[in-house]
């Protein structure tokens, strides 16, 4: 039975690494980068327009309702911890702690943000963040940008998604949307064709704006109850099918920010059986002293240096799929708000991914596609301006490999 590898041990790995002082600066970010998402749960923020069920559904996720109903709290924040105390920020600065959840303490403070700590059994692998907003769209628009700085999987609870939530959620980056799920809630108030109109028109927005779509009714929800102690309210209201996924969705970010620590572990952390690798690696280096910036010009002149034709049909394969995703890549990039660096990280991890399925173990380029698949990976996690430079010039090298291969 193969060893589970556990993140705590991957954690120690990658600061005795730092503590070597054989990383080069941007990889000792990348370290460090590595150690704080495998030391910290997931966040998760339930979005949207006050009255639509985020604070019952906040409960319901996190496994108990700690906050009493009549309790009006502002943006709160939800963590593990064996130790149950409140920590409140207030309107001038000043932080309060109060020992276990002695809610009554804070009824008279001006509160500004809470921050609740609790063993609740729903917060083992993540943390949640329930933003608190008036009914406006500048109100909204400003809660919201601040979150989704702070967010790794986004829920926007709502009862109908009209024009003004609209508007709020189409100015967040495209990288949270791509995280992030729609849930139409309280509809056990609604008249059945209008739950039917509803669930209709948002499907069509959730194809374009969100990952998926989940219709719930937190109103009548209860977290535990029920015959033999089995709740069965959760699934017919759709709230045991949002946690599934949502639970399934943790659980592939930290298993993703796990395999990112181990392959930038297997390049960097030196062994017996081989020295560590350099610092800075082979394909960073070609950038290493041009401005961190982006610009398509760059980009379409890089790739104009290297026109050549194919031949072998293995390798021309290759090459006409990096060609292919460059192309694709130029093709997005119309979008003024479009975010530059992840569209180029996103192509180039997926042209290289394809790149390492196609080519067999005996071809003479599988060991350099493979070492730029795992720099690309590791590129891929940084997600800034550097990162896209160092992955386009990573591909690039393979693609003039690919050329002196099919010209000899």
């Amino acid at each position: 039975m193969k060893a589970e590898i556990r993140p705590a041990g991957v954690i120690e790995r990658l600061q005795r690494l730092q503590a070597s002082a054989s990383l080069s600066a941007q990889a000792g970010k990348t370290a460090e980068t590595l150690v704080k998402r495998l030391s910290s749960p997931v966040r998760v923020t339930l979005l949207g327009p006050p009255g639509v069920g985020k604070s019952r559904l906040r409960d319901i996720l996190a496994g108990e309702a700690v906050v009493p109903p009549d309790m009006k709290l502002p943006t709160t924040e939800l963590r593990f911890a064996e130790r149950r105390q409140i920590v409140a920020t207030l309107a001038d600065r000043s932080v309060r702690t109060v020992e276990g959840l002695d809610f009554a303490a804070l009824r008279d403070l001006p509160l500004a943000y809470v921050e609740i700590q609790a063993p609740l059994p729903g917060l083992r692998d993540l943390r949640l963040l329930d933003v608190v907003t008036d009914n406006t769209r500048r109100d909204m628009t400003a809660a919201t940008r601040w979150a989704a700085t702070r967010t790794d999987i986004a829920i926007w609870i709502t009862s109908d998604f009209g024009a003004d939530e609209q508007a709020v959620w189409s100015g967040l980056p495209e990288a949270l949307k791509d995280h992030a799920y729609l849930v139409l809630n309280q509809v056990r108030l609604l008249s059945s064709a209008e739950r039917d109109s509803r669930k209709t028109r948002l499907r069509a927005i959730v194809a374009q704006e969100f990952r998926a779509f989940f219709v719930t009714a937190t109103v009548t929800a209860q977290i535990a109850g029920g015959p033999n102690g089995k709740d069965e309210s959760l699934n017919e209201i759709g709230c045991e099918a949002l946690r599934g996924a949502l639970g399934r969705h943790v659980d592939m970010a930290s298993q993703a920010d796990l395999d990112g620590a181990l392959m930038f572990l297997s390049r960097f952390e030196p062994s017996e059986a081989a020295p560590m690798a350099p610092a800075t690696p082979p394909a960073a280096q070609d950038t290493a002293k041009e401005p961190a910036s982006l610009s398509i010009d760059k980009i379409i002149s890089r790739d104009a240096e290297n026109d050549a034709p194919a031949s072998r049909d293995i390798h021309r394969t290759a090459l006409e799929r990096i060609s292919a995703g460059a192309g694709g890549l130029l093709s997005e990039l119309g979008s003024p708000s479009a975010p530059l660096a992840d569209l180029v990280l996103d192509h180039c991890m997926e042209t290289v991914e394809d790149l390492a399925a196609r080519l067999p173990d005996a071809d003479d380029l599988y060991d350099p596609v493979q070492e730029a698949n795992d720099l690309i990976v590791l590129l891929h996690l940084e997600r800034n301006e550097t990162a896209a430079e160092n992955a386009v010039t990573a591909l690039l090298q393979l693609k003039r490999d690919l050329e002196v291969a099919l010209a000899a």
